[in-house]
């Protein structure tokens, strides 16, 4: 997009979607969802029909409740950024996907003002974020949020049948993945993390290469 290749051009990395005609209000960072830190509260914009209702931007509400963290989705506009830079109470503003899970912003710049964040290595909540969910997918960190599906309960006729390990990251209900069905389902392939293992592989039969619907 236009807006994009601009400020690539003036040497930024990405930019920050605001909602028109005013441009005021903060919906996203490039195709990421956008999480800030304001003193002890994180703080990203409540889901509307523009903003992306992202898996990792979930998980990441849900392990802020279990810790104990003050999260709040609200409407955010850039004013008050500025105004919690300037007050020095603007700890943290990270992007949320699944690829990168966490991608740090080192600076922010709006109009004439550039808002340079701390150290990453001062970033609490954001590393915090990146390490629960690293060692979720590598078995460190024990699942207490029931996100993890064994795999007996997908139908290996929707998976790719290597030897890897396949764990839902998604809140889909166990019991509709136990439902028998006439035809494979389709299944979000963004709320699917295929990881390597060291462990034994899993016995997959021969199956047939599925069509994934990525827009389920």
């Amino acid at each position: 997009m236009l807006p994009a290749k601009l400020a690539k051009e003036a040497g930024y990395d990405q930019v920050i979607w605001m909602e028109s005609p005013e441009f005021k209000k903060i919906q996203e960072v490039g195709t990421m969802n956008l999480f800030f830190v304001i003193g002890d509260t994180v703080v990203t914009p409540a889901l509307s029909g523009a903003i992306l209702k992202g898996i990792t931007r979930k998980c990441f509400l849900e392990i802020l409740a279990k810790k104990g963290i003050k999260a709040e989705e609200r409407d955010i506009y850039i004013d008050e950024i500025v105004e919690a830079h300037l007050d020095g109470n603007l700890k943290e503003i990270f992007g949320a996907g699944t690829a990168a899970v966490v991608s740090h912003v080192a600076s922010l710049t709006h109009n004439d003002l550039k808002m340079t964040l701390p150290p990453l290595a001062e970033r609490e909540i954001g590393n915090m974020l990146k390490r629960e969910i690293d060692g979720l997918r590598d078995g460190s960190v024990e699942d207490i949020y029931g996100w993890f599906v064994p795999v007996g309960m997908i139908r290996t006729d929707i998976l790719c049948g290597l030897n890897s390990r396949y764990v839902v990251l998604s809140r889909m209900p166990t019991s509709s993945l136990k439902k028998k069905r006439s035809h494979p389902i389709t299944i979000n392939v963004l709320e699917i993390i295929f990881f390597n293992t060291t462990a034994k592989p899993l016995p997959i039969k021969k199956i047939e290469r599925p069509v994934l619907h990525p827009d389920t």
